[in-house]
């Protein structure tokens, strides 16, 4: 028995016999569903086995050495095969302490490396995350790195020759991807393992065989192109570059730069040649760091003639490229995944190599470190934005369209992206006192969190935010008509202004690392061997890293004039005449007003009020109800006597729009609205009479003072009353009125639906 907060503390501790007499009950039923083809059943076998193998090793060790090999070379069954692959991922830990653990290793190696294979997804991912649970215990050292001291297992000798075939059974797997869409989860879930896996391969290596790897891997990926696999191909160069920057970047920048332009600086080779050299080149810098300064005349020549240029294909990637130089100049990663920490990494003093390996890290040793942005590394950055706003700013001065539009527009999108960090939004004001005129005490917002960079120059940084908002409100002036057809132009438009609202600068991704370390959950800890083991130092990083990201990415902003034009340009591109720009600001909408919490009320009260206009296209109803009509803005309607008294007034409102198709949709509104509501207090937030006695109230503020502010919170509360009361009763009003029109045998001028509205509506509002 343990307790749930920790784990490793047991509560009732078991003897040896208890142990013994448990493991002999279950260990036949987790060795029998083992073999069985349900991947659920072997997954929990798995486990179980694992934690068996700690409980009472004496028993299990002996039974998985006789099950695990044969069971790998049994070919004729495939699914046996997957089962041993994933049952070693779980247990090897405790197989390398035992006696003869290394040799397994070493046999293990060897057969698992066919397990990457194109022609079995599934084998080929438990076999990375067999590999996977070996580095993130193991080194990948050549003998000739360790001290003399230290011992030297056979496998290490062959560990050079395994990581070629490694790398070769890599990249043809990587030639033989398909193509998988942007949000296939199967998409997903292979960039996550890896991602991983290059980082944890990679970061593990020492000098030697890591030399002789880059040298490899810098071949292969230049030699050919692989179009559906680059964006993995790009990670493992990211990771190499990650690993060891300045070895690294000296050996792939050069040669990327020369596969994309000519010595007369023009783009050499097709365009699908250059595209795909761009796209590494973008991933081999992006955390590159200080390390990147000496090669900033390369990249700029490659942005040069890309990041502008007239065909998208070129000026996307150009623009990513853009970002990620941005990004590599400012920001702020982990310096290692090692297994080890640095004051171990070199095995000094060391006499037994498995044993320095298995040794647990304790917390507090670990020594988790990030790169942090120099000045010059933030002078880079400032003068990358600087340049290339100015460029925007002149093409948009010439009234840009089309292509050089959409290639404008991006670039702004990718200096905000990448730089963000260095102009980000003011942070909301809060302002909960009685008195306050906003209702801040009802707000659902997380208040700002400092983020991890601090800018060098703040005053640039406002300068430069307040210039930007003026070149993107002047953009929207003059391109953002409801009626434009230039429909891909307004989606960039929509997307750099949603961006521009949002963006606060963060260098990750919280979910993505956070699942990525998932998996280590199941299979590298062993609560029972107590809290040291519960941790492998590289999910510690990553956790780290997913921590420090979701930090710098929240908060709030405030809404100054230049937020409110772009927030209303956003609405009114939610309720333009073409769909597909619907749908695109539909999208980001919820997301950017989540920034600004105050601005909701305002813009879902806009939006209703297009329900009353008899001039409102077909195009701006569907915006209007697609708009309102997710759990979000649902919730927020709800929540207000004001806001849902003007979605039951512009519905009853609606019936001059006569097409049978926007009635229909009409209805599915009030009908989506229906389960949100509820008769929320007409006073909002009430403030509870016993606070005006609270002792840590009275020790903090002078009497008179809290009788003032709860003074002046019942004259707030009063008046938000009235103004409830008012709604609801004109609410309740017309509900009724077209309730008895609609019902009269000559209501014919009354829409049914609206019949139908009214008269189920009133027993909802008391009437």
């Amino acid at each position: 028995v343990v307790t749930a907060k920790r784990p490793w503390a047991p509560a009732a501790p078991l003897t040896q016999e208890d142990r013994a007499e448990f493991t002999g009950l279950i260990l036949p039923l987790a060795l029998t569903a083992f073999y069985s083809k349900n991947p659920s059943m072997t997954f929990s076998a798995s486990q179980a086995l694992k934690d068996l193998s700690t409980y009472c090793p004496e028993l299990v060790v002996p039974e998985l050495m006789g099950r695990i090999e044969p069971s790998m070379q049994n070919i004729m069954k495939p699914s046996e095969v997957q089962n041993a692959i994933s049952l070693a991922s779980y247990v090897l830990p405790t197989l390398l302490a035992s006696e003869g653990g290394t040799d397994v290793l070493a046999s293990v190696l060897s057969m698992t490396v066919a397990g990457i294979d194109t022609n079995d997804p599934m084998k080929t991912m438990y076999t990375l995350r067999l590999f996977n649970s070996i580095f993130t215990t193991i080194p990948l050292f050549d003998p000739k790195d360790l001290p003399p001291s230290c011992s030297k297992p056979e496998f290490l000798y062959t560990l050079g020759e395994w990581v070629a075939d490694v790398i070769d059974r890599l990249f043809q797997l990587l030639e033989h991807v398909p193509v998988l869409k942007k949000g296939n989860p199967f998409k997903g879930h292979v960039q996550h393992l890896l991602r991983r896996f290059f980082d944890v391969l990679l970061h593990q290596m020492s000098p030697t065989l890591f030399a002789a790897s880059l040298e490899k891997v810098a071949r292969k990926a230049v030699q050919s192109i692989f179009p559906g696999a680059k964006q993995l191909i790009g990670y493992m160069l990211d990771s190499a570059v990650s690993a060891s920057p300045k070895a690294a970047l000296a050996k792939l920048v050069p040669l990327l730069c020369d596969k994309i332009l000519s010595p007369s600086g023009e783009i050499c080779g097709s365009e699908s040649e250059a595209t795909y050299f761009l796209a590494l080149l973008g991933h081999t810098i992006s955390r590159a760091g200080p390390n990147l300064l000496p090669y900033a005349a390369k990249v700029d020549a490659v942005l040069a003639a890309t990041a502008l240029h007239a065909e998208p294909a070129f000026f996307k990637e150009g623009q990513k490229l853009l970002r990620k130089a941005i990004q590599a100049s400012i920001g702020i990663y982990p310096t290692d995944y090692r297994s080890l920490p640095p004051a171990r990494w070199t095995f000094a003093g060391e006499s037994d190599f498995i044993a320095a390996c298995l040794r647990p890290v304790p917390l507090a040793e670990m020594s988790v470190t990030f790169n942090a942005p120099t000045p010059q590394c933030q002078a880079r950055a400032r003068s990358l934005i600087e340049f290339w706003l100015a460029k925007c700013a002149a093409a948009f001065a010439a009234n840009p369209n089309g292509a050089a539009l959409r290639s404008t527009l991006a670039c702004v999108a990718g200096l905000i992206r990448g730089g963000a960090a260095l102009f980000p939004p003011a942070p909301m004001q809060w302002d909960v006192s009685a008195a306050g005129t906003e209702q801040d005490a009802d707000l659902d917002a997380t208040p700002t969190v400092a983020s991890a960079l601090t800018p060098d120059d703040a005053a640039w940084g406002v300068a430069l935010r307040a210039r930007l908002g003026d070149i993107l409100a002047e953009v929207c002036r003059t391109q953002g008509a409801a009626d434009n057809p230039d429909v891909p132009g307004v989606k960039a438009l929509v997307s750099a202004v949603s961006r521009f609202l949002t963006s606060k600068g963060a260098f990750t991704k919280h979910a993505t690392l956070k699942h990525a370390v998932q998996y280590n959950k199941a299979v590298v800890r062993h609560y029972d061997l107590g809290e040291a083991r519960a941790h492998s130092r590289e999910s510690v990083v990553c956790r780290a890293h997913a921590l420090l990201g979701r930090r710098s990415d929240q908060g709030v902003f405030e809404e100054d004039a230049t937020a409110a034009l772009l927030l209303n340009y956003l609405l009114s591109a939610c309720l333009h005449e073409y769909c597909l720009v619907r749908k695109k600001a539909q999208k980001l909408l919820p997301e950017t007003v989540r920034r600004y919490p105050r601005s909701p009320p305002r813009l879902l009260a806009t939006a209703l009020a297009r329900l009353k206009d008899p001039a409102c296209s077909k195009g701006a109803v569907s915006g209007v109800v697609y708009t309102i009509q997710s759990a979000q803005s649902l919730l927020r309607v709800a929540r207000s006597w004001d806001l849902s008294k003007a979605l039951v007034l512009g519905l009853l409102a609606s019936h001059h729009f006569e097409e049978t198709k926007v009635q229909v949709r009409l209805a599915e509104l009030w009908t989506s609205f229906c389960p949100y509501f509820y008769a929320p207090p007409l006073t909002g937030l009430a403030r509870a009479p016993t606070l005006l006695s609270d002792p840590d109230i009275a020790a903090a503020l002078p009497a008179a003072a809290i009788a003032a502010q709860f003074e002046a919170g019942g004259r707030a509360l009063a008046a938000r009353a009235a103004g409830s009361e008012a709604a609801l009763a004109e609410m309740a009003g017309a509900l009724k009125a077209n309730m008895r029109e609609g019902l009269l045998p000559s209501g014919g001028k009354v829409h049914w639906r609206m019949a139908v509205l009214s008269g189920g509506a009133p027993p909802l509002v008391g009437g």
